[in-house]
């Protein structure tokens, strides 16, 4: 296993604790050269448009808590729902894009078999919301709002986006027209800026007096590119943690993975 360095950040759901393996994605902002409109185009690629609507999740064999390895047409993917600490499905949509992709893979002999079933370039993390599907949709098209750096008007390729607005069905970039806020100051513009971990970005109130219809759903697939598991600095750990990380080193290095595996600081 090598070692990697990865900066310090806070995510939505705090930072990542040491002892622990994630699900790691590259993210896209540094690809897109921190350009805002190219990081959105590139991501595009990932966000489903509209969400996947799931009418039966347990049935499928995902669960509301960790994540699940499922077979989707022949490939193993991650299903993985997005929990509370990203209430709004654009808080995890965001934080994929200006930073990495990272969620937490509990280390068991359960969850072991799923962790070997992960193929690099093929296998997908797919992001799960329990409010990633509206069902009225009206209003968020009749009274959009114009956000300052916000996402484009459609996540569909130019030839498809007629048609896509055409029928009416809820589209991915309304994500952001529906962003639910709870700090303490009353809010007369419907815009404001969003913070999620050390992330902020700009979004809207949805319409006054909009009652919404939600539903479970796939809002994004996104590739794995790694399993990093956390060994902070063993130097400072405290001996019964650098315990807990060799016993992990030794679980992971006992599997037949196919992704690779990343010692890294944070």
């Amino acid at each position: 296993m090598q070692y990697k360095h990865k900066s310090w950040g806070i995510a939505g759901c705090d930072v990542r604790r040491v002892g622990k393996a994630y699900l790691y994605t590259n993210g896209v902002w540094e690809q897109a050269g921190q350009d805002l409109e190219e990081a959105f185009s590139i991501f595009s690629s990932y966000i489903c448009d509209p969400p996947i609507w799931l009418e039966d999740p347990a049935r499928l064999g995902i669960s509301p808590q960790g994540i699940s390895v499922v077979n989707v047409s022949g490939f193993y993917n991650a299903m993985d729902w997005i929990g509370k600490d990203y209430l709004n499905p654009s808080d995890i949509l965001m934080e994929c894009m200006m930073k990495d992709g990272s969620t937490l893979y509990p280390l068991s002999s359960a969850t072991a078999g799923g962790l070997e079933l992960l193929e690099p370039g093929i296998s997908e993390r797919y992001l799960i919301h329990p409010t990633g599907m509206v069902f009225n949709p009206e209003r968020l098209f009749s009274e959009r709002v114009v956000i300052p750096e916000g996402p484009p008007d459609c996540f569909k390729p130019e030839d498809e986006r007629e048609f896509h607005q055409a029928t009416g069905e809820y589209c991915a970039s309304l994500h952001w027209q529906r962003v639910e806020y709870r700090g303490r100051k009353k809010k007369e513009d419907r815009i404001f800026n969003r913070q999620i971990g050390d992330l902020s970005y700009p979004a809207a109130l949805p319409p006054k007096g909009w009652e919404p219809e939600y539903g479970v759903a796939i809002i994004a697939r996104i590739p794995i590119d790694e399993i990093h598991l956390v060994v902070g600095n063993p130097d400072e750990n405290e001996p019964e943690m650098n315990e807990i990380i060799q016993k992990a080193i030794d679980f992971l290095g006992g599997l037949d993975l196919d992704l690779p595996v990343f010692l890294t600081d944070n």
